[in-house]
């Protein structure tokens, strides 16, 4: 049924930049650590999502996760 896998997951970025934060992998500049990502190139819908984590006295405060997409699914939830 429908898509067999989404092309891109603002989730999983949020969850690899801190990872690679936590690791020393990627490194903060005033106060801010940036991960750009492209997913989805292979499967015809490109996604571009940046990740940008706010960094204080060397640990993470927050995750802010944005970017382009291209909408392939539409609908409404009734709860």
């Amino acid at each position: 049924m429908g898509n067999p896998e989404e092309s891109a997951s603002g989730t999983t970025n949020g969850a690899l930049a801190s990872f690679l934060f936590h690791r020393g992998v990627l490194t903060a500049a005033d106060g801010t650590a940036t991960l750009q990502a492209t997913q989805g190139r292979d499967m015809g819908r490109p996604a571009n999502i940046t990740t940008r984590l706010g960094i204080v006295s060397g640990a993470i405060s927050h995750v802010a996760v944005g970017g382009s997409a291209v909408r392939t699914l539409a609908g409404t939830l009734y709860l």
